[in-house]
């Protein structure tokens, strides 16, 4: 029901868009790979936003206005992409190729936007390779930076350009307009939230009163996903917590973590609400949305054989067979490395209308 709303509401929001929204402009964007591998070799982190695949582009999309730049088609491109000194032409396997680079410099140490949540960094909870929002992130460069990751987003759910992300639930949530709870602090960092209940509840180990501050040394200050230490009121790093304020300690961390990345995330809406009309928001759910933009990381092999055009050679020949039978033994990953090499894509269309070009095996 999420996604036919959505569709539904879009055809309806997009009768009223400016003019110059359907007249976009498809740029020429050069990027310099060598440039961006050597410094990532060297561990820079593109702060600025110059060097990496993604500030790149960001440098050279940012000149223009993002609404000019809003597709309307499946599989439509918002620029042509150069890949200097390398002889590409760009027929969308460039184009492709630079998303997912883009992906790839948002969850590693290249850029400052992302960093791994609390559970990768301590090996601990569930959903370990998620990536969040990094609330030290705060300069006027990263709020640009932020805006042009929403409308990435934007593109994404437009022309069904994938982007290969793996955020927690607490992002899709708010991107949503919908409420965090402690179940989506719990899937970044598992080890505060048991920390949090051990104070909560901690006369099950019969500690009262007047025993709590032997066991319990805790002020009130608390820290964030990057590890900065913030106070949680004013001069909380001098006031003891107390059995009778464990409560009102344990509220306060968790409004803490949960606001703590609010403002990146409105920076990211500004950029997504250019190219998504902002009240299609209001009627999807964060689960919908992350596969609206994300797709699914399944890689349904039969899905793919099912839209595979054949030249020159037939589905039936043993040597078509063994590759079937190949690629079925192949995990996802391996699987999404394959459809990288032979698409320049990670992800499958979720539906067969959503194949504009079929897989070929010739």
């Amino acid at each position: 029901y999420d996604v036919f709303f959505f569709f539904s509401s879009r055809r309806r929001h997009t009768r009223f868009l400016p003019v110059s929204w359907a007249r976009r402009c498809v740029q020429e964007t050069g990027i310099n790979r060598l440039l961006a591998q050597v410094k990532a070799t060297e561990g820079k982190v593109d702060n600025l936003g110059k060097f990496s695949i993604f500030g790149q582009i960001f440098r050279q999309a940012s000149k223009h206005s993002y609404s000019e730049m809003c597709p309307y088609g499946t599989d439509e491109r918002i620029f042509r992409i150069d890949f200097l000194n390398e002889a590409s032409i760009d027929a969308g396997g460039p184009y492709r190729e630079a998303f997912a680079n883009m992906c790839k410099d948002l969850q590693s140490k290249t850029l400052p936007l992302l960093i791994p949540t609390p559970n990768q960094r301590n090996n601990t909870g569930l959903f370990r390779e998620k990536w969040t929002i990094n609330p030290k992130a705060t300069l006027d460069i990263h709020q640009k930076m932020y805006e042009f990751f929403g409308v990435l987003m934007g593109v994404a759910i437009r022309t069904k350009h994938y982007l290969t992300l793996n955020l927690p639930s607490i992002f899709w949530k708010m991107i949503c307009n919908k409420l965090p709870d402690l179940s989506d602090l719990d899937a970044i960092d598992r080890f505060t939230v048991q920390c949090l209940d051990d104070i909560l509840n901690i006369e099950k180990k019969n500690v009262d009163a007047d025993t709590f501050c032997d066991v319990i040394d805790q002020k009130f200050v608390t820290f964030l996903s990057d590890g900065t230490e913030i106070e949680l009121i004013p001069n909380g790093a001098q006031i003891q917590v107390t059995f009778e304020k464990r409560k009102q300690f344990v509220d306060l961390v968790i409004r803490k973590r949960l606001e703590e990345s609010q403002k990146q995330i409105s920076w990211i809406k500004n950029g997504l609400f250019e190219i998504i009309p902002e009240a299609v928001f209001g009627i999807i759910s964060q689960e919908s949305l992350e596969v609206m933009i994300c797709g699914s990381p399944q890689i349904d092999v039969d899905f793919l054989k099912k839209n595979t055009e054949y030249c020159g050679c037939d589905e039936n020949a043993p040597t078509i067979k063994m590759f079937w039978k190949m690629l079925k033994s192949f995990d996802d990953l391996e699987r999404s490395l394959y459809l990288k090499f032979a698409w320049g894509r990670t992800r499958l269309p979720l539906q067969d209308s959503d194949f504009t070009q079929k897989h070929r095996i010739i």
